[in-house]
């Protein structure tokens, strides 16, 4: 699971510089994604970055 933080300006750095975790994602946000999980696996989950598939 990755998740993605874009300026709100143009940008010649690959998209690979801007990934961080979900968890990164919701301490900036407030937002809690993926409460429906068991907790486990959430934090598993939102813990990790795998760029397998994506780039």
């Amino acid at each position: 699971m990755l998740g993605l933080i874009l300026p709100n300006a143009s940008s010649s750095k690959s998209l690979e510089q801007f990934v961080v975790t979900v968890d990164q994602i919701e301490q900036k946000t407030g937002i809690n994604f993926f409460s429906g999980l068991e907790d486990k696996m959430e934090n598993k989950l939102e813990g990790s970055v795998s760029l397998i598939g994506w780039f």
